[in-house]
């Protein structure tokens, strides 16, 4: 009698299993994961580059600066286009352009520090003096931060790809760039800053697509 219990529960056990194993079986998991490892593992070009921008961009909007009861400067809504070309590793197609640039600045006391902040939006192909965005291949929309220390300016600039030949691809990069100086005419420091000398930025980042 107790062998005649001890195979019914034995049968019982087995089928109890079979059916679960019928109900979950294990490839569909394993087809998840797979899925799951090619949807992280994106294209992404990495990419180090020199641009060369526009010395004397048209300001479109010179924002409003305010001096604080601290002595220090905030200045905010600052608007101008730069004519980017980037000269190196990336892509040129996808990040030359008409460059439309916001900035917020707080400048310390002394004037030689400050922290950068702001959104950009890269018309892709639209060249130099050409007002038409509408004309361009691709459009980026970035935000942006940094800082500035003396002559010396770093930013990192994250953003999207929301039309055209860029559209869906994800940017970043960083920005350094060191503004030229001139010997000032003027009294006053003996050096001031060129605004006639192109700027040239060095820049690493990456485009995943």
């Amino acid at each position: 009698m107790k062998r005649s219990i001890f195979m019914f529960l034995v049968i019982g056990a087995s089928m109890i299993f079979f059916c679960c194993s019928e109900n979950q079986p294990t490839s569909p998991d394993l087809q998840q994961s797979d899925q799951v490892t090619t949807t992280l593992a994106k294209a992404k070009t990495t990419f180090t580059a020199t641009a060369a921008i526009d010395c004397s961009p048209p300001l479109i909007n010179p924002g409003t600066t305010t001096v604080l009861p601290n002595g220090k400067t905030k200045v905010r809504g600052v608007e101008v286009r730069y004519d980017m070309v980037m000269i190196g590793s990336a892509p040129p197609y996808l990040l030359n352009g008409a460059l439309l640039w916001n900035t917020n600045k707080n400048i310390e006391l002394d004037g030689y520090k400050a922290k950068l902040w702001g959104k950009m939006e890269l018309f892709v192909g639209v060249g130099v003096d050409d007002d038409n965005y509408e004309n361009a291949d691709g459009i980026w929309e970035l935000t942006w931060h940094g800082y500035k220390i003396g002559l010396d300016i770093v930013i990192v600039a994250n953003g999207v790809g929301i039309e055209g030949n860029v559209k869906g691809m994800v940017a970043k990069w960083t920005m350094e760039m060191i503004l030229p100086l001139k010997p000032n005419p003027n009294p006053g420091p003996p050096m001031i800053v060129d605004h006639c000398a192109k700027y040239f930025h060095s820049i690493e980042g990456y485009i995943s697509k």
